[in-house]
Parts: C-alpha cells; sequence; structure tokens
C-alpha cells in the first residue's frame, strides 16, 4: 500500500472518530437533542471537546498536502492554514469578535450567529488545532528537510 493511500485512510480514520465525538461524547449536539439524552458514551472525557479541533486541523491538513503535493511551501501552508482557520472561530467565540460578526449581518439566531454568539472560547481547543497541524508537519518532516 502506498504512503499516499495509509496517509488517506488515517486522514478518514481522524474523521471518523471526529464523527463518534460529536454522536456520541458530547452533550448538546443535536440528534441528542431530539432523543432526550445528553451523551450516550464517555470514553474520551472531557478531552471529547477539544480533540475534535485536533483532528480537523490534522486530518484537513493531511488531505491538503495530498491534493497540493509534498513541496515545502504546501506542507507549510496546509498545515498553517487549517490551523488559522480553526483558530479563528475559536476566537470568533469572544464576546468582541462575536459582535463584529453579528455586525456584518448575520442574524444572531442562525447556524453561524449562534456558533459564534453562543460558543464558549476555550484555549485547549487552539492548543489542540496547533497540536493537530504540527503533527502533520512531523508526518512530512522528511520532505520538509530535502526541499
Amino acid at each position: 500500500m502506498s504512503r499516499g493511500i495509509k496517509l488517506t485512510l488515517l486522514g478518514i480514520a481522524s474523521l471518523i472518530l471526529g464523527l463518534y465525538l460529536y454522536f456520541f461524547e458530547r452533550s448538546g449536539f443535536l440528534i441528542f437533542n431530539n432523543i432526550g439524552s445528553e451523551k450516550v458514551l464517555n470514553i474520551f472525557g472531557k478531552l471529547a471537546y477539544n480533540l475534535p479541533s485536533f483532528l480537523h486541523a490534522f486530518s484537513f491538513s493531511l488531505f491538503s498536502i495530498i491534493i497540493l503535493g509534498t513541496k515545502r511551501k504546501w506542507i507549510l501552508f496546509s498545515c498553517g492554514f487549517w490551523f488559522l482557520l480553526e483558530s479563528a472561530f475559536e476566537l470568533g467565540q469572544l464576546p468582541f469578535f462575536a459582535e463584529k460578526i453579528i455586525s456584518l449581518g448575520f442574524s444572531r439566531y442562525s447556524f453561524i450567529g449562534r456558533y459564534f454568539v453562543y460558543g464558549t472560547f476555550d484555549l485547549l481547543v487552539l492548543l489542540a488545532a496547533f497540536l493537530g497541524a504540527s503533527l502533520t508537519l512531523l508526518l512530512f518532516s522528511k520532505e520538509l528537510r530535502i526541499s
């Protein structure tokens, strides 16, 4: 099996783990509001709230590199982009930024508005995203040294 296929499977497995966390470990997710249960399992405990950001940054950086190529610039771009995007969504939950986003015309009751206005900023989410992007950099450390 080629390295590209192995990395693709690793990225897919990461996203599947993320879906598991959203559906079965995090309270307040839509599916549980409909069936009246807070959560079904508690394997990851408090990590269930930060691990998805790690998995997003890791897997989407991985997929981007697989698509764009393994040149140094694409590796750095991919990891940096996904870390910054995760960070922007987390920082957007700070009241100052949330109000700025609402002032752009989003209703505070729309999906995006609710995410930013009623979301809770967590510094550990930023750390998780940083570690996810860093792990991807580590996986491509050989390519970073060569190019």
